[in-house]
């Protein structure tokens, strides 16, 4: 009789292995920021004024917005988004932003990551401990895991969502919608995004590999 059987257990998945995999691809960026300002360039040689052309954008198109105004040699508009730290790098000069993937889904792990200037850290909670933590409680345990894992100590820690979360000896302000104010909120939004589709994928193929290797043996 043929029985679905998993001989090995997908959860226990080595997440730091997958973190070095994972490719975030910064010179892509940079060369998609590069095709904005030709762009941008044909524009005004058509006649029209760098002041009416707008660049705007949310979550990655927010950070090519960002690049592109970094980069342009013009001065364009651009949306007010992403420019939280504008505010308060006076007093606090290393600021770092705090996201979470996977909070809300019905099956795999949650992903948290922490970015600081060049610098990240992600963290991971396995669906086992999300059950003996509860959702919130296991995601605001691996923001301060991100953030006191960064080389870099931050002065200021800008977390999305409105959940209060206290590291001592570092500031942290929780920010609603912080991935369409902070960059470094987007950043890490995007870093988490990304690193749990991977897991997900993994976990998934693992699942299926193990279903369809229990199915031969019970042949």
């Amino acid at each position: 009789m043929e029985q679905d059987i998993c001989p090995s257990n997908p959860s226990r998945i080595n997440y730091e292995e997958i973190i070095q995999s994972v490719h975030l691809d910064y010179p892509q960026l940079m060369r998609a920021a590069d095709y904005v300002n030709e762009i941008v360039e044909e524009e005004i040689a058509l006649g029209i004024p760098a002041e009416k052309i707008v660049l705007a954008g949310y979550s990655q198109g927010a950070l090519l917005t960002l690049a592109t105004a970094l980069t342009t040699k013009h001065r364009l508009v651009v949306r007010k988004s992403l420019d939280l730290e504008l505010n308060l790098w006076d007093d606090y000069p290393i600021i770092a932003g705090v996201d979470e993937a996977g909070r809300g889904a019905l099956a795999g792990p949650i992903v948290v990551a922490a970015v600081v200037a060049v610098e990240y850290s992600v963290s991971f909670k396995s669906s086992q401990e999300v059950e003996v933590k509860n959702p919130l409680g296991a995601t605001k345990e691996a923001m301060v895991e991100v953030i006191l894992k960064l080389q870099t100590k931050p002065n200021l820690c800008l977390i999305d969502g409105k959940e209060e979360v206290k590291i001592e000896g570092i500031k942290t302000i929780s920010v609603i919608g912080g991935d369409r104010k902070s960059i470094n909120i987007a950043a890490a939004s995007i870093i988490a995004k990304v690193i749990l589709t991977e897991v997900t994928y993994l976990l998934f193929f693992a699942m299926e590999f193990a279903t369809y290797t229990g199915k031969v043996m019970n042949r």
